[in-house]
């Protein structure tokens, strides 16, 4: 999977996200829209940091993890729970604020695949299930984060379209 498609499909569908239905909660629980977009945008923007931040030359091949970050990420029956640091705020921000948020990030990412050496093994963050990343890996990482939360905003902006009676 492709980081400038799969940011490009992300984006688009939180643009034609109606903003009405944005900030609406499932009824059975979990996260708004805006809250999903905000999350993505915290991770995304902290993962940016540490794909720029001090790495050092890994001694293994740089995608070891990818194949295992997939798996992870495309297991639609487990829940996974965000971390305090990287969970929605919550904030009535603008779905527009929201959006810009995470494009940047996402552009930084983009600029990171040309402007650094992905091979290189991240030093100042150890994520807690898959210990330390390459580049290349986090980067792996924000698209199949991404694309788990865009299937949830599938679902949601179904569900919302139905409540709402636009469909």
């Amino acid at each position: 999977m492709d980081l400038s498609i799969a940011s490009g499909s992300l984006l688009g569908h939180i643009d034609g996200f109606a903003e009405g239905l944005f900030y609406l909660k499932p009824e059975s629980g979990g996260w708004s829209a805006a809250e999903i977009v905000e999350h993505l945008a915290i991770l995304d923007t902290l993962i940016a940091d540490v794909v720029y931040g001090p790495a050092v030359p890994a001694e293994r091949v740089a995608d070891a993890q990818i194949a295992e970050i997939r798996t992870v990420f495309e297991n639609r029956t487990s829940r996974l729970h965000a971390p305090e640091a990287i969970a929605p705020k919550g904030q009535q921000v603008s779905k527009a604020m929201l959006t810009e948020q995470l494009r940047t990030a996402r552009n930084r990412l983009f600029e990171a695949t040309d402007a650094t050496d992905l091979g290189l093994l991240c030093t100042s963050f150890t994520h807690r299930h898959f210990g330390q990343l390459t580049r290349l890996e986090w980067i792996y990482f924000a698209i199949f984060h991404g694309d788990r939360h865009l299937h949830q905003l599938l679902q949601l902006g179904s569900r919302t379209a139905q409540v709402s009676g636009t469909t």
